[in-house]
């Protein structure tokens, strides 16, 4: 949704991702991972200050990144029996200037125990007011709209997907169940991505209704989501050395220092 223009050269968006580097040594082009602030914690429980943002162009076409979801019972804030655990792989089906279409593969990986199934989840796009399609539909996921609101207080989502047709949730029964059972479906993200297409997929948030209640994640990624060993350092790319574990460390440690020294955000929603 509408927040600045996302090129990876506009300087307001520079100004607001903070890049990570994969820990892989692969000379392809790397997602940029970063994240997106919000004045107010959202979630239910309302405990995420910060949600991911996924950098795509291009050149990530045929490429995947991944998305994980969890909540332990061990949170002060709520009264579950099981952590609440997911895991999305998003690929990289085409984009153009004009279309993003992506393959979304996600699990419910809660103990088959403790009933909790996902009854919907979305995601922003940085920048845009994107039409969203279904392409290919699940067999549980077979919605999707566009929701200003998604909830536990998410904002913008161009895409929310529902196994109903209600993006704030509905019948647990309907939704994808507990105990690693997975779908599949397609989505296309109509927007204006310039002549050489790049935007950033951004918060990611998950719907749970379980047996203990209704809770809402925001998504996490991690450097092992990137598709290669590629630094992005104020634009320039920086392979990560291929050979010699002395170098592997000295990459890491930089690595890790300049994510400590240089985080910067998207504007806050």
């Amino acid at each position: 949704m509408n927040q600045c223009f996302s090129t990876f050269l506009t300087p307001c968006l520079l100004s607001g991702v903070a890049i990570l580097a994969s820990s892989a040594v692969s000379p392809a082009a790397a997602f940029e991972l970063g994240y997106k602030e919000y004045q107010n914690p959202v979630g239910n429980p309302s405990q995420y200050e910060q949600t991911p943002a996924v950098g795509i162009t291009s050149s990530d076409i045929g490429n995947s990144f991944t998305v994980d979801w969890s909540l332990s019972p061990e949170n002060d804030n709520v009264d579950i029996d099981e952590e609440l655990q997911a895991t999305g792989k998003f690929t990289v089906n085409d984009f153009r200037s004009d279309q993003l279409d992506l393959t979304v593969d996600v699990t419910n990986t809660t103990a088959p125990s403790f009933q909790a199934a996902i009854v919907s989840m979305g995601w922003g796009v940085q920048g845009q007011d994107a039409s969203p399609s279904m392409g290919s539909k699940g067999e549980t996921f077979q919605n999707v709209t566009a929701a200003k609101n998604f909830p536990g207080g998410f904002k913008d989502f161009d895409a929310c997907i529902s196994a109903t047709k209600n993006c704030n949730g509905g019948n647990i029964k309907k939704g994808l169940q507990s105990g690693s059972n997975s779908d599949s479906f397609q989505v296309s993200l109509a927007g204006d991505f310039g002549d050489n297409p790049s935007t950033y997929l951004q918060d990611f948030g998950m719907k749970f209704q379980s047996e203990q209640g209704s809770y809402q994640l925001a998504g996490e990624t991690t450097e092992k989501s990137a598709s290669s060993g590629i630094l992005y350092y104020n634009q320039q790319e920086i392979p990560e050395p291929s050979v010699g574990l002395g170098l592997l460390v000295v990459a890491g440690s930089f690595s890790l220092w300049y994510r400590r020294q240089n985080r910067r955000s998207i504007p806050k929603a």
